[in-house]
């Protein structure tokens, strides 16, 4: 690949990068806060379910994609404690156990 074609495919990358910040900017300020608790909590439990999913084809525990995630989870989403019956309920978790992984304890 010569100097050209790398700086094209750079400045793809860089646009790519921009248009994907832009838009994960507009999903958390103007469309996930108009979400109910409930589309919050499925918004949660689906996020988490990917991420365990990724988690357990890759040969790892998957609770390991939320455990001891709280404080991480809690900056993003003050709201977080009203929701984690719900987010455990959607994951099919009984919720103390689910809660207990979450915190790390």
């Amino acid at each position: 690949m010569n100097e050209k074609e790398l700086e094209f495919m750079r400045k793809r990358y860089e646009d790519a990068h921009k248009a994907a910040e832009k838009e994960a900017e507009h999903f958390h300020t103007i469309i996930y806060p108009s979400y109910t608790n409930d589309k919050k909590a499925r918004f949660w439990a689906s996020s988490i379910r990917t991420q365990m999913r990724t988690q357990g084809d890759y040969g790892f525990d998957e609770e390991t994609a939320f455990s001891g995630d709280y404080e991480a989870f809690k900056q993003q989403e003050p709201q977080l404690d009203d929701l984690l019956e719900d987010i455990a309920k959607y994951l099919r978790y009984e919720p103390k156990l689910f809660i207990r992984i979450l915190k790390g304890k």
